[in-house]
């Protein structure tokens, strides 16, 4: 009589991987929360997501730009205790100059799986609204902020943002947004002062004032002078020296890679033009003129500074 003879082999690796993939959905049917079980599905879509007790809360921070009144829209989707899906949404407006907006939304347990912050297509140009958003773990004297969920612009061409996906982007990152500061006229017989706000970063483009003279005989020489507040960090000087009964509009423009010695045109009304470097000031920097000569009667004009600029918490 015949006998067979049964050779055992190495199990396939595929079949490791679904013995494997058994035992692993026995396990989740055991182990994973009330809340994941409730949901449904099948178990390898199991949401992913962040776990919030009623003691955390999501904290937005939005930084605007004054002239750009842009209401928010701020959402998210938790996944709550009994296993259903919950969206939130909230809206606001933020109209603050170079400060900050900060709105909590809290009372809510579940697992988060979605969170975002969007505005209409009216928003402003990029770099004039900026939000970023964490969760406070246990609210109160004793909370911690975890990492970052989504940090970004929000503008008429992002007009959404959120977490997962997003990422975090600097607010120094990309282009800024394209603005024309005008700065106040001072006092006659006084020179230009001018402080950048807080929380802005600049990058100076072109800069622009005219001085009247008085009747009174006597040569006005005008330096332009950028600082941080406390030192010089780039002085302009103009020639020749304006004289009496005259207006003259001075110009600086960004890396025109000439410097014109000579008013244009010649005369009584005129303008004088110089070149400026790639020049960046922080918020709290100055721009100011240094006039020798400058008498009472005398009478500088507003100013217009094209910068492109950034928000910088």
């Amino acid at each position: 009589m015949a006998t067979t003879t049964t050779t055992l082999t190495p199990v396939d690796g595929r079949l490791q991987q679904a013995l494997y993939d058994i035992a692993h959905a026995f396990r989740r049917g055991i182990t994973v929360p009330a809340h994941l079980r409730a949901y449904g599905g099948p178990w390898w879509q199991s949401p992913q997501g962040l776990w919030l007790d009623l003691d955390d809360a999501l904290t937005l921070t939005f930084y605007g730009t004054a002239g750009f009144p842009s209401p928010v829209t701020v959402g998210f989707r938790v996944i709550d205790t009994a296993g259903r899906i919950v969206s939130h949404a909230n809206q606001a407006k933020f109209t603050l100059e170079g400060g900050a907006h900060r709105k909590v939304l809290t009372q809510f347990e579940g697992l988060l799986i979605a969170h975002h912050a969007v505005v209409p297509a009216s928003a402003p140009p990029r770099g004039a609204l900026y939000v970023r958003s964490g969760v406070d773990r246990n609210v109160g004297p004793n909370d911690f902020f975890i990492p970052v969920l989504f940090a970004g612009y929000l503008s008429q061409y992002q007009t959404l943002i959120g977490w997962p996906g997003s990422g975090l982007i600097d607010p120094l990152e990309g282009p800024g947004y394209t603005n024309t500061i005008v700065g106040a006229a001072p006092a006659a017989g006084a020179d230009i002062a001018y402080s950048t706000v807080v929380n802005y970063t600049y990058r100076v483009r072109s800069v622009s004032a005219t001085l009247t003279t008085s009747a009174t005989a006597g040569n006005r020489q005008v330096v332009f002078v950028f600082g941080d507040g406390t030192n010089n960090i780039w002085r302009a000087s103009f020639s020749p020296a304006q004289v009496a009964s005259t207006t003259r509009t001075y110009q600086l423009g960004s890396r025109l890679g000439y410097e014109e010695l000579a008013t244009v045109p010649l005369g009584a009304n005129a303008i004088i033009t110089s070149s400026l470097p790639d020049l960046v000031l922080r918020g709290g920097y100055t721009f100011a003129s240094s006039t020798t000569g400058l008498l009472v009667g005398d009478q500088w004009s507003t100013q217009d500074i094209a910068v492109e600029q950034w928000i910088s918490p």
